[in-house]
């Protein structure tokens, strides 16, 4: 995972890399970056994340993760209209007019939105699935009375005695 993170570290400072690491990054970094994602997951799993663990498990992703499929919805179109707002190119300074400018309103309108769309359609949809795909009780071809315990004996030799016949 640190290798897909800081494996074009030289190349950002200014140094060509040679055919064959640039080939060897294009094709590697993607799976390094799953097999390490991959760990995370499997040790989270098996209780051995340590300070990741605790992090992953704070109440404050439960909302957050419910919310993130409707902001996945929602954020490229918002992405488009926030873009589409500037009527000039657009010039990025520093890493801080990106993120204070783009990101973090970006983020919290997907968020919102996310939220609106949930309460009007994600959580409606869920609760009529759940209403039409519930399993139905079976209809019972048997009446009730029939299965009822009967106090009556059932052994024919006991009426039989009970009714003064000898066994033999």
């Amino acid at each position: 995972m640190l290798t897909a993170l800081f494996g074009l570290y030289h190349y950002n400072q200014g140094n060509p890399l040679s055919l064959f690491w640039r080939a060897a990054y294009s094709s590697l970094s993607r799976l390094a970056w799953g097999l390490g994602l991959t760990w995370i997951i499997v040790s989270c799993y098996y209780g051995y994340g340590g300070p990741i663990n605790q992090f992953m498990s704070w109440n404050i992703w439960v909302p957050l993760g419910r919310l993130s499929y409707c902001a996945y919805l929602v954020h490229y179109n918002l992405i488009n209209y926030v873009y589409g707002l500037e009527k000039n190119a657009i010039y990025y300074s520093s890493l801080w007019q990106i993120i204070l400018n783009y990101f973090i309103p970006i983020t919290a309108l997907s968020f919102a939105l996310a939220m609106v769309l949930s309460v009007l359609v994600e959580v409606p949809a869920g609760k009529l699935e759940t209403l039409l795909l519930r399993p139905r009780p079976r209809e019972k071809h048997f009446k009730k009375d029939d299965y009822e315990p009967s106090w009556e004996i059932t052994n024919v030799e006991e009426k039989n005695l009970k009714n003064g016949d000898i066994k033999f």
